[in-house]
């Protein structure tokens, strides 16, 4: 279950939500996995990745935990790659879910609900319009193995992420700003 957090004497801001890590297995074993993987790929940490690899080979096997991985690495690059902002997340246990997590956990749970709105309007709440359609393949792709493993992702806090709505995209650059040349200070050949 996730819950408004509003302490901001932790580290917190008013968009992190405290969730009750003993209630729902399957939302922290994704929740987890999504916060190693990252953890893994900014800090090029060989072992969070293998613990997250180990983790999905004794959830789903070997195979499928394969397949269900690199689903989640789809995922993550989609999300890397078109980010509306930088993505928060916080550590791999810790009791509370940034914004950001928690609509990437809206997106896997629409997309096991059969519900597309919801799934779309968090997608693009991720990410920019044009990674949208990317990400929702991805996180389709993810739903979907880990349904057909029994691992299904509820929000039982719905109604405090019902109101993600996206941030607007920056505006082009004006085409009037005033451009400076650029040297550089290339070493010129003597003889």
């Amino acid at each position: 279950m996730i819950s408004t957090a509003l302490s901001e004497t932790r580290g917190l801001s008013i968009e992190d939500y405290r969730i009750d890590l003993d209630s729902d297995r399957d939302l922290v074993f994704l929740l987890r996995s999504f916060r190693l993987w990252l953890i893994g790929l900014r800090h090029n940490t060989p072992a969070c990745l293998e613990e997250v690899w180990n983790d999905f080979a004794n959830r789903l096997g070997g195979s499928d935990g394969k397949e269900a991985l690199a689903a989640l690495a789809g995922c993550i690059k989609v999300i890397q790659l078109h980010a509306r902002r930088r993505i928060r997340h916080h550590p791999p246990c810790c009791r509370y879910v940034t914004a950001d997590e928690a609509g990437f956990l809206g997106v896997i749970a629409a997309c096991q609900a059969g519900n597309p709105a919801v799934s779309s309007r968090r997608a693009e709440w991720l990410v920019k319009v044009r990674g949208r359609q990317e990400l929702l393949e991805a996180c389709n792709r993810l739903a979907r193995l880990l349904q057909d493993k029994g691992l299904v992702i509820s929000l039982q806090g719905e109604a405090a992420l019902s109101n993600m709505t996206p941030e607007p995209e920056p505006e082009p650059a004006e085409t009037n700003v005033r451009r400076t040349r650029r040297t550089t200070n290339k070493p010129v050949a003597t003889d």
